[in-house]
């Protein structure tokens, strides 16, 4: 059938031969003709290749109903004749050639329209970024929804694992139904320690590393990358000694450390000690005493003290330089050994007196160290006139002559002066039961002259120290009974009174008023305490007066209207 010329206006007429007769017919009729015709697309869609099995679910996209091919890969389809179709396989994971074909008014079936499809794959690529590998196979090749194996990304010493280019944090990574290209970088990044430092100990001091980063003191802490290698030096004050490190450090020297893991170091300070060696001599204490230790940067007191009223402080002695006859010394903010020495010397007692009688200065000295009364009496002007040193009981023998009695000036041992009418000297008469007869050539009754034993006093008298006591003590004198008790530190009583009446205590009177009214005297001696020896006066001629007297300088009376 082919066209021919319209000549008889605008129908299309097409001649159509049929058996060797040829027919002329409008387009109109051919329409008619053929619209009741229809023509088939048909094929197979095979996996690969053409002699591969046929894959089944293949979607054939652009003819009538979008047929699906059955589990040999076959699909048909019935279209309309004339019509143009282009045909696209449709198929998840997979590629098809043809991708697709067209047919432009289709007038008669087209059957082996056959395509090959290819099962879509993807590239899976891993890489390493710097201080870093991977372990596993990169690349890899994976199907269409398959899986990749495992790899792992692997730091170098130092550094660890951070992260995928894509933000994943898996490690190992395994990507699972790939339906694309995957290309990832691994992240690596240094590692950091934290170094920390301890101060231990009794004493004080700093830590501080060269770079900076700690100062121990205030900063104890950092972070260091990996391999930094850090030196922590110990600086004690000046009141400590570094004693060594411990923890991840040992020894005296600097400190040093390269960090691959946390590390811990303490600094150990010691707080210094220094020796204060206190010595005392003779005659008194120092205390404390002994090697004394004292903390560095400590004040440290020491307090002189002679042993008794018979002694005092002669120098301090500090490293051997004197400071005085200090009570106390205080070393402070003590930073070296010292020592300290302390000296005493027996008090030497002097008394210029002017004595009312002969006008006689008596000077003393040597005082004994427990009562602190003197052992040698001499005339002021003349060292060299020594007295006669006699007891007390041949100075009671002439009591009857006694012209005057008074109470000497001195106030560790207050004597008693006495004049003995019809002689030249005086006679002081300490509460040791001593006296002291003087100046020398003086005139004692009975014309005996005081330089005949003089050389009595050429030696030291040893005296037997006091012992206190509470001993109740008993006296009569001039017939009345006198009791005494309660001795004070001293050994002298605190408490006397008449012995028939203990609730009657004595009238207490000083001294230079017992002197000032001595009345008629009649007798005077020495008390029978031999701890604290007294004076003894009796004056009155009918009534008789007692007055016992301490070396206090204080005396009691009885009977309690006698006057002083």
């Amino acid at each position: 059938m082919r066209k021919i010329k319209n000549r008889f206006g605008s129908t299309k007429r097409y001649l159509l031969k049929i058996l060797g007769i040829s027919f002329v017919i409008s387009s109109a009729f051919l329409l008619l003709a053929t619209a009741s015709l229809a023509c088939t697309i048909s094929g197979y869609v095979k996996l690969n290749s053409s002699t591969s099995p046929g894959l089944a679910g293949v979607t054939m996209g652009g003819l009538p109903g979008n047929p699906v091919t059955n589990s040999s890969g076959y699909y048909s389809a019935t279209v309309s004749i004339g019509q143009t179709y282009t045909v696209t396989p449709q198929k998840t994971g997979y590629n098809f050639n043809p991708a697709s074909r067209t047919y432009t008014k289709i007038y008669t079936s087209q059957s082996n329209q056959n395509y090959t499809a290819t099962l879509k794959t993807f590239t899976l690529t891993y890489t390493a970024g710097t201080n870093g590998t991977i372990s596993g196979t990169s690349p890899q090749t994976v199907n269409y929804g398959g899986n990749g194996t495992a790899v792992t990304a692997v730091p170098n010493t130092g550094y660890h694992f951070v992260n995928w280019s894509d933000g994943s944090t898996a490690n190992p990574r395994t990507d699972t139904n790939v339906t694309t290209n995957i290309s990832v970088t691994a992240n690596f990044t240094i590692n950091t320690y934290t170094i920390s430092v301890n101060k231990m100990g009794s004493g004080i001091g700093t830590v501080a590393s060269l770079d900076g980063g700690i100062n121990c003191g205030y900063k104890c802490s950092e972070f260091y990358n990996h391999g930094t290698e850090v030196t922590l030096i110990a600086q004690p004050d000046a009141c400590s000694d570094f004693t060594g490190w411990s923890g991840n450090c040992s020894g005296i020297g600097d400190c040093v450390i390269t960090m691959d893991d946390a590390k811990t170091v303490s600094a150990n300070f010691t707080l210094k000690s220094f020796t204060i060696t206190a010595t005392a001599g003779n005659g008194g204490n120092i205390d404390p005493s002994g090697d004394v230790i004292v903390n560095c940067g400590s004040d440290k007191t020491f307090t002189i003290t002679p042993k008794n009223i018979g002694y005092k402080i002669l120098d301090v002695l500090v490293d051997g330089s004197s400071v005085g006859a200090v009570p106390s010394y205080t070393f402070y903010n003590v930073i070296k050994d010292y020592t300290i020495n302390a000296t005493f010397i027996p008090i030497a007692v002097t008394t210029m007196r002017q004595e009312t009688v002969e006008d006689i200065n008596i000077c003393t000295a040597n005082p004994d160290p427990v009562s602190g009364c003197p052992q040698l009496v001499y005339s002021c002007l003349d060292e060299t006139d020594v007295w006669v040193q006699k007891p007390f009981s041949e100075i009671a023998a002439q009591v009857g002559s006694i012209e005057w009695i008074g109470t000497g000036p001195d106030p560790l041992c207050p004597p008693v002066d006495i004049v003995v009418r019809g002689s030249t000297c005086v006679t002081r008469c300490y509460p040791s039961g001593y006296c002291y007869v003087g100046p020398r050539g003086c005139t004692e009754p009975g014309g005996s002259s005081a330089s005949q034993t003089a050389s009595l006093m050429t030696t030291m008298v040893e005296q037997t120290p006091w012992v206190a006591t509470t001993t109740l003590r008993q006296e009569t004198i001039a017939g009345i009974e006198i009791c005494s008790d309660t001795p004070d530190e001293s050994g002298c009583p605190t408490r006397v009174y008449l012995c028939s009446d203990p609730n009657q205590t004595l009238k207490i009177a000083q001294f230079s008023q017992i002197t000032v009214s001595q009345g008629h005297l009649e007798w005077v001696g020495i008390g029978s305490d031999p701890v604290c020896p007294t004076v003894d006066i009796v004056t009155g001629s009918t009534t008789k007066c007692v007055k016992k007297c301490y070396p206090s300088g204080y005396c009691y009376v009885v009977p309690t209207d006698c006057t002083p």
